[in-house]
């Protein structure tokens, strides 16, 4: 029987193999988004740590306001 007219529940088993690959994809770019924000931060801390490089931030300081939230 061809793979096009097997059906699992209401829909073809080419569309739902499809929907699949897609998700695995998604999820691989997802991963390997994550690992590369990992490395370079743990590449960054290490800099920081043992470095010549000096930590600095953006923050600004905090100010109290007499604005209601």
């Amino acid at each position: 029987m061809p793979l096009r007219e097997v059906c699992v529940g209401d829909q073809p088993a080419t569309r739902l193999i499809l929907n699949d690959r897609i998700d695995a994809a998604v999820a691989a770019f997802l991963l390997i988004s994550v690992i590369v924000i990992l490395v370079a931060s743990a590449h960054e801390w290490f800099v920081v740590l043992n470095g010549p490089k000096i930590a600095r931030t953006t923050e600004i300081p905090f100010e109290e306001t007499t604005q209601a939230a």
